[in-house]
């Protein structure tokens, strides 16, 4: 098992998510797909970062910023149920 590259045994994410889809997008399609969060990868397919449907449900419900898990700094990270999901 120590053998095993951990690329091995990683698998495809179910959900994807666009840095330009808005928080609602997103959680209705993290409730639809019945994950519990996923990655955001943008059009280039560098991973920007993740988002779990709790920050998202917090964020859609109390129109607060998100907390993000994010490669980029925390003063490009900001989010609104309208707003993409740009950071």
């Amino acid at each position: 098992m120590n053998a095993i590259p951990a690329g091995d045994a990683a698998r495809s994410p179910r959900v994807v998510l666009d840095p330009d889809q808005t928080v609602k997008a997103a959680r209705t399609r993290l409730e639809a797909t019945g994950v519990p969060g996923a990655p955001v990868v943008d059009k280039r397919g560098s991973l920007r970062g993740s988002v779990d449907l709790v920050a998202l449900v917090a964020a859609d419900q109390a129109a607060k910023s998100v907390i993000w898990r994010s490669t980029e700094p925390s003063s490009r990270r900001t989010t609104h149920s309208t707003m993409s999901l740009e950071f």
